[in-house]
């Protein structure tokens, strides 16, 4: 549990709107079904109904957000004291548009969304879910300001992106070089060990998030092949189906080891297993040029460019 969690139902059962509440918190209103059901799924209740006039709270979900409450005021409260007057009036105001990888979305991007809300109450966002190989294109008709991704050195062409990107003229920034984990159920036929290569689980069903097809081959390397190869293989970008497959154990999967923790590190059944022979997981972000940035966009570019990965 997430106490964005709790502050989307505490929400929900004010609007009774699943876009309403989707829009307040700058996110799609998939993202936002999917926090709710997760939800559920922890705690094996059902807490909302829906009908045609909208979203309503079950006896569970009412006695659920009740009991939550005295953390949803505790948060508050913490995050009001520790918010510097500055920020807390500060007047910043225009619309920041930013593209993300699906797989970065709830991992990091809501953290960037959080705190921004907080600091700089009169901006407005445009977020929309991309690949990396649609952000060069809409960066350059100026259809957003940040691109915000990541890559596998071990499958992709990591210079030939650079190059790419370079030649249209954008900043190519690394936020953090991560290393890949092997997600799965601790009763997995895997799990005992204490590291893998890449070879070990290729004959595993695997769950993937949609990133081996969406690439053009001239960003392919010889690897991808391999990855092409899993016996059973699921390729998706939606998150809620990624995390059921590996929570009841039909599937593991190739992430960071900083989307683990973020996403997994409470679902004390699951593990986190080391691949020894891959290369890294590099986070990076794209946009304009600095003087080409609006100050809101150039603000929220100095967000994540700050965030720390290693910490969170």
């Amino acid at each position: 549990m997430r106490i964005e969690q709790l502050l989307y139902l505490k929400d929900l059962s004010e609007t009774h709107s699943i876009t309403q509440t989707a829009q307040r918190f700058f996110m799609t209103q998939q993202g936002l079904s999917n926090a709710i059901r997760n939800l559920e799924n922890e705690y094996n209740v059902t807490l909302l109904t829906r009908s045609n006039q909208g979203v309503s709270l079950t006896s569970e979900g009412q006695l659920f957000l009740a009991k939550a409450q005295k953390l949803i005021d505790d948060y508050n409260e913490l995050k009001t004291s520790f918010v510097s007057l500055e920020e807390k009036t500060d007047s910043l105001q225009g619309i920041v548009k930013i593209a993300c990888h699906a797989r970065l979305l709830d991992a990091f991007l809501i953290d960037i969304l959080e705190t921004a809300s907080i600091r700089y109450p009169f901006l407005q966002f445009n977020v929309i879910e991309e690949d990396v190989v649609e952000f060069i294109n809409i960066i350059e008709e100026k259809e957003i300001d940040i691109a915000i991704s990541l890559i596998s050195d071990q499958f992709f062409d990591y210079s030939t992106l650079k190059t790419v990107i370079a030649d249209k003229n954008f900043v190519f920034t690394i936020l953090y070089a991560d290393f890949f984990v092997y997600c799965c159920k601790k009763n997995h036929p895997l799990a005992q060990h204490s590291t893998l290569i890449f070879e070990q689980i290729l004959s595993h069903p695997m769950v993937i998030f949609n990133q081996i097809d969406a690439y053009p081959k001239v960003l392919w390397t010889n690897q991808i092949r391999d990855a092409h190869n899993f016996q059973n293989r699921f390729v998706t970008n939606n998150t809620s189906f990624h995390r059921s497959m590996i929570k009841r154990g039909l599937a593991g999967s190739l992430l960071s080891a900083f989307e683990f923790r973020k996403l997994y590190r409470k679902h004390t059944y699951l593990t986190a297993i080391p691949i020894s022979d891959l290369a890294q997981f590099t986070f990076f972000v794209i946009h304009q040029k600095n003087d080409n940035l609006s100050p809101a966009a150039a603000k929220i570019l100095e967000l994540i460019q700050t965030y720390d990965f290693a910490r969170n």
